[in-house]
């Protein structure tokens, strides 16, 4: 059908054309409702089941659950974590980020560099810029914060750090059972799918309102109602990749008592007298640091050979 043309607004939307197309306009849009009830209750219900971490056979049902705390901020996925008053076991402050908030590595990198601060192998000075010493034992820091101190010394060679540490921490956590795979594999496939339904739910919205300003109302309907229902595929995807990936009964265990020291942490501002204490606090999400400050250690391009 061809759209009439170099008529006045008033004019199209009365005309004969516009009308006819109604009732496919209507057809379509009860044809997408009944698709997005058709496509978006097995996606959603198959997140809900296939993004249930393996249940916990550790922590025990029997502790004192914490509602909802104001003051802290807790992965919410992990929702029935229980007061708990100690670390889980010895892990390493990017662990506990990993395992609190993976999709993160902005927490990792910054609690790794107050953790390497705290072992005497990097400075920070008041802006929070690091400075590697020379003369300091690196023995003992782990394979993650080895790679952070070749960045920092300008000896890297591969610069899209975000990538490498959300990688690298994926990997840690997988190899170490506590996740049934690497987190940033298994959410990428929703994450796609969502990006490319919205774009084209945006562009099929800006020409849906040019064929409205244009008097087409009936089309632009049409056009409105298919957007909607990429709009909704898109938040479907993108829950769905929230509710990625599965912790293992030992990881769920961990990030449940990791969320619990957190919010029992910040009701109470408790203070332990540990090295890495602000290391722990950023990686449980309850310190004040700046991690913008201290993620801007890691540099994006590589450094400018001298002349």
């Amino acid at each position: 059908m061809t759209l009439p043309a170099d008529r006045p607004l008033t004019a199209v939307a009365r005309s004969r054309e516009v009308f006819d197309f109604l009732p496919w306009a209507l057809a379509i849009a009860v044809g997408c409702l009944v698709a997005a009830s058709v496509l978006l209750i097995p996606i959603l219900t198959h997140a809900r089941r296939a993004g249930r971490d393996n249940q916990s056979t550790i922590t025990a049902r029997s502790l004192l659950p914490l509602g909802a705390d104001p003051t802290a901020r807790v992965n919410d996925r992990v929702r029935d974590a229980v007061v708990q008053f100690d670390l889980p076991r010895d892990l390493r402050p990017e662990q506990m980020a990993a395992l609190l908030h993976d999709g993160d590595p902005e927490r990792a990198i910054a609690a790794a560099l107050l953790d390497l601060q705290a072992a005497g192998v990097i400075d920070l000075d008041e802006d929070d810029r690091a400075r590697v010493r020379r003369d300091a034992d690196t023995s003992g820091v782990s394979d993650f914060q080895q790679r952070l101190l070749r960045i920092i010394g300008g000896r890297n060679t591969r610069f899209a750090w975000r990538d490498w540490a959300l990688g690298a921490l994926s990997q840690d956590v997988a190899s170490r059972r506590w996740h049934t795979g690497r987190p940033d594999y298994v959410s990428h496939t929703p994450r796609l799918y969502a990006s490319f339904a919205g774009s084209i739910a945006a562009i099929m919205i800006l020409f849906s309102t040019n064929l409205l300003l244009g008097g087409y109302w009936t089309y632009a309907i049409a056009l409105y109602a298919a957007a909607l229902l990429l709009l909704l595929l898109a938040w479907a995807f993108r829950y769905f990749a929230r509710k990625r990936p599965n912790r293992t009964a030992t990881g769920r265990a961990l990030a449940e008592q990791l969320a619990g020291f957190a919010r029992a942490v910040a009701a109470t501002g408790e203070e332990r007298h540990t090295d890495n204490w602000d290391a722990v606090r950023v990686a449980l999400g309850v310190g004040d640091r700046s991690l913008r400050r201290l993620v801007r250690n890691i540099p994006t391009e590589p450094p400018t050979p001298p002349r």
